[in-house]
């Protein structure tokens, strides 16, 4: 779940954010979204553990805060309307803070795959 979100945050930070009058348009969130898809791509793949979960959160939340936010202010504009990248992006940020917590508890949990630990070990 955590390529999945990534790879999206990637892909909707490279599509446009802003619908207006004169086309597709892009915002300055788009750079830091897409920095942020690149680094949690490579904790997911790269750094299976549980100190990389908590970075891939603070990643996530820092996409999340500029994906809002460009949100936000792309919303209060007249004549201009939210774009795919940026619907997409806002998607892929809540999967990506979502994976990142449910690894957390997995690992605090001692749960892994799915299968609790035998109740003897």
């Amino acid at each position: 779940m955590a390529w999945a979100g990534s790879a999206a945050v990637i892909f909707g930070s490279l599509l446009p954010w802003v619908n207006g009058p004169s086309g597709g348009h892009f915002a300055d969130g788009q750079v830091v979204t897409l920095v942020c898809g690149l680094i949690m791509a490579a904790i997911a793949f790269r750094f299976p553990r549980g100190w990389a979960a908590i970075v891939a959160l603070l990643v996530a939340l820092v996409a999340a805060a500029a994906s809002v936010y460009e949100t936000a202010h792309i919303s209060s504009i007249r004549g201009l309307s939210i774009g795919f990248g940026l619907a997409l992006t806002d998607a892929a940020v809540i999967c990506c803070i979502a994976a990142t917590v449910v690894a957390l508890a997995e690992r605090g949990s001692g749960v892994t795959n799915g299968t609790p630990p035998h109740p003897r070990s």
